[in-house]
C-alpha cells in the first residue's frame, strides 16, 4: 500500500448513512483494508450525529457533560461547605448554559419532544 511505502499511518474511519430505513438494500460497505466502517453515530464539530438524526444521543451527551461539569466545579470550589447559591447560579449561567447551548441552532428541532425537554430540564434543575 502507498501509505506503508511512504511511511504514513492511516486511522480507522467511520461513516454514517443518514436514512430512516432499517435495511439498506443494494448498499455495500466499502472495503479499504478494513479501515472504513459503518457507525451508528459520529461526532463532528462537537455535535453527535446519529443515523436517523433524532438528536437523542446528542442531548444525552450534553446533559451528561453539563452535570459532570457542574459537579466538578462545585467540588473544586467548596469541598467542605459547598458554594453559596449565587456562586452556583453564576456557574450555571456562565459555564453550564453556554456549553450546553453550543450549536443549539442546529439541534433545536430535536428539543421539541417531551422526552428531550425532560432531559434538558434536569440540567436546569441542578442549579436551583
Amino acid at each position: 500500500m502507498w501509505c506503508d511505502e511512504v511511511g504514513f499511518s492511516v486511522n480507522r474511519t467511520g461513516f454514517v448513512v443518514f436514512t430512516r430505513r432499517r435495511k439498506l438494500l443494494g448498499f455495500f460497505e466499502p472495503n479499504v483494508l478494513g479501515l472504513i466502517y459503518i457507525a451508528l453515530s459520529i461526532k463532528y464539530l462537537g455535535i453527535v450525529l446519529d443515523s436517523r438524526l433524532t438528536w437523542r444521543e446528542h442531548g444525552d451527551v450534553k446533559v451528561r457533560k453539563a452535570q459532570n461539569l457542574l459537579w466538578a466545579c462545585m467540588r473544586a470550589y467548596g469541598s467542605t461547605w459547598g458554594l453559596r447559591p449565587e456562586g452556583v447560579r453564576w456557574l450555571y449561567f456562565f459555564i453550564i448554559r453556554t456549553s450546553t447551548s453550543f450549536a443549539s441552532l442546529v439541534w433545536c428541532s430535536g428539543c421539541q419532544t417531551a422526552n428531550a425537554k425532560k432531559r434538558l430540564s434536569r440540567v436546569q434543575d441542578l442549579h436551583a
